[in-house]
């Protein structure tokens, strides 16, 4: 949580999917607003100094999820504002396997 974020490098359209399916899998139901109220979060700064901001704003809703939210979702900022498409590397990783599946 302490690398900077530069959010214009990373496409929050392609990390928003994984947001709304990791929340509901570690509260195990489905809320919107604390959703919608992370993409805010996300999208409010184009520069993030470190997810201490973030981490504190989610805190109460996420309890002892967060940190392990928090450091899933900043190492795939991270690794998206370091990708020349703005896509974590995971995500990529991910597709190919897929598709060398297929």
């Amino acid at each position: 949580l302490n690398r900077r974020v530069n959010m214009s490098k990373v496409k929050l359209d392609v990390v928003k999917p994984w947001v709304a399916r990791r929340v509901t899998e570690l509260l195990g139901i489905e809320d919107d607003v604390l959703v919608s109220m992370i993409f805010n979060v996300m999208e409010m700064d184009q520069i993030h100094k470190d997810g201490s901001v973030m981490y504190g704003q989610l805190l109460t809703f996420l309890e002892r999820n967060t940190a392990t939210f928090m450091t899933e979702l900043w190492d795939l900022l991270v690794s998206a504002q370091e990708n020349a498409h703005g896509v974590p590397q995971a995500f990529i990783d991910a597709k190919e396997a897929e598709l060398t599946r297929q």
